[in-house]
């Protein structure tokens, strides 16, 4: 069984709202985005709390550490892809601003939870 229920872990309550926002952000994209931009913006912003949510369920804190791991790549391709959208055109600074804002929350916070597992050996 799991040594980390992801459901009780803010990170991933964060990450899963993260989601949510970047599905909205996307519904606004034109449908000529739907499988190019679009499609990788939702992917990433789907990764971020299943990662989180994977890593859980590993049996030891090096296993749960390294989707972590994996966990900020996707927030990086995530920011990466928002900043596109907005150059775009596709939403605005603000909605950039306050979901890369959200995102860097979320990253600061998965690096110190990854941090912390380190420490703990098991």
């Amino acid at each position: 069984m799991s040594k980390h229920n992801f459901r009780n872990l803010e990170i991933w309550k964060d990450a899963l709202e993260i989601s949510k926002i970047i599905y909205k952000l996307s519904d606004k994209f034109p449908q000529k985005e739907q499988f190019a931009l679009s499609n990788q913006l939702t992917r990433c912003g789907v990764s971020i709390p299943s990662n989180i949510a994977e890593g859980s369920f590993r049996t030891t804190n090096k296993e749960f550490s390294r989707f972590l791991y994996f966990n900020l790549g996707s927030v990086a391709e995530a920011e990466t892809q928002l900043i596109i959208a907005e150059w775009r055109g596709y939403i605005t600074q603000q909605e950039m601003s306050d979901a890369i804002q959200k995102i860097h929350s979320v990253l600061k916070r998965t690096i110190v939870f990854k941090e912390r597992l380190s420490i703990t050996k098991r």
